[in-house]
């Protein structure tokens, strides 16, 4: 199973929040980017929060919205097959997950999903595309979306 997979990031990005000092920080410090291997040129970037983050932290999206997010957590840009079709991810204090693409602010994902961190994306093929979270004590879940016109599917279990 071929995918964008950042758990290595989850760990920094869980190294800097344990240094935080306190309340609610502002922009990212950094980010990084990597191409999925076998997923049509789908890019993956991912946002990590401030160090001096103790709560939470803010992150504007390239078309100007704001969302909040868990200080253990980063924030994903998926650039989906390479093909400008850009869409965020990332978790909310209270660990909804949310996304934001270029017609729409920050929407909750369906399907009731909790997680602590986002961690990774997949797409088999030309139409189907998937988000991968973490939940503590729990794993990694996915919801796919496959091009079919019923958008996001229930969150199941990967490992």
């Amino acid at each position: 199973m071929d995918s964008a997979s950042s758990g290595a990031t989850r760990m920094a990005a869980v190294a800097l929040a344990a240094t935080a000092v306190l309340g609610i920080a502002a922009e990212p410090v950094s980010a990084s980017s990597s191409v999925a291997a076998g997923t049509g040129g789908t890019t993956l970037t991912t946002y990590y929060p401030p160090t001096n983050c103790s709560t939470s932290w803010n992150f504007t999206d390239r078309w100007g919205r704001r969302g909040t997010f868990k200080c253990s957590s980063h924030v994903m840009l998926i650039n989906w097959w390479g093909s400008g079709r850009l869409e965020y991810f990332g978790v909310a204090p209270n660990r909804t997950i949310w996304h934001s693409w270029s017609t729409s602010g920050w929407v909750e994902m369906p399907n009731n999903g909790r997680a602590d961190d986002v961690d990774g994306v997949q797409t088999p093929n030309s139409t189907t595309r998937s988000v991968w979270v973490y939940a503590a004590g729990s794993g990694v879940w996915s919801s796919t979306d496959y091009g079919d016109g019923y958008s996001w599917r229930a969150w199941k279990f990967l490992f």
